[in-house]
């Protein structure tokens, strides 16, 4: 089963997993921030960030554990700089 974990309203959710022998797995979840040395590697790493989020929201939507329509999925389905 996979599970949100929504811990004192804090986002970005964690996202794991309770397999069929009762043990938690992490699995993949938000990034929410970089680290970078110059501004062109900011851009790129902010742009990698951007797409792993939006890949990941839509997944979470697939696997339905959220809606298109919850207020705190949209920041990763369409982002703003």
């Amino acid at each position: 089963m996979d599970i949100l974990i929504f811990k004192d309203n804090f986002l970005p959710p964690i996202h794991k997993r309770i397999n069929h022998k009762g043990e938690i797995i992490d699995l993949e979840n938000f990034q929410f921030s970089i680290m970078y040395e110059t501004e062109e590697n900011r851009i790129e790493e902010q742009s990698k960030m951007i797409l792993k989020n939006k890949k990941l929201a839509q997944r979470l939507i697939k696997k339905k554990l959220a809606k298109e329509s919850d207020n705190w999925i949209s920041k990763y389905l369409h982002p703003t700089i």
